[in-house]
This record gives C-alpha cells, structure tokens and sequence, in this order.
C-alpha cells in the first residue's frame, strides 16, 4: 500500500508510470491493479497487473 502526503503519492505514481485519478468530491483515488516488488535500494525491481486476488496469491508466494 502506498501511502504518505498527497505530493509524495503523486510524484511516486508519476515516476512509477502508475495512472490514477482523484475524485475532488470524494478524495476516493481510482487506480488499476497494480503490484510493485521494490528492492533493497529503493528501486522498482517488478511490477504485475492483475486481478485483485491474484495478485494476492502472488505476493503470498514472496
């Protein structure tokens, strides 16, 4: 899950390619289903698309 204040979530989902919007009514972001595996560095390492619960599965198996 990322989290943080609303300029560090956003420069991370810019520099991650990550789209996503925020409804100004609601605060609510929509985004795709994505998973990151970041390393030791800080670096993204993976990324996967997918199904909620597969990428469920998938971290499980980490």
């Amino acid at each position: 899950m990322l989290s943080g204040d609303t300029a560090a979530v956003q420069r991370v989902l810019r520099d991650w390619n990550a789209g996503a919007a925020r409804d100004p009514a609601t605060g609510e972001v929509a985004h795709p289903n994505l998973a990151y595996l970041v390393d030791a560095a800080g670096r993204l390492a993976f990324a996967a698309r997918g199904r909620a619960e597969d990428l469920v599965t998938l971290a499980g198996r980490l």
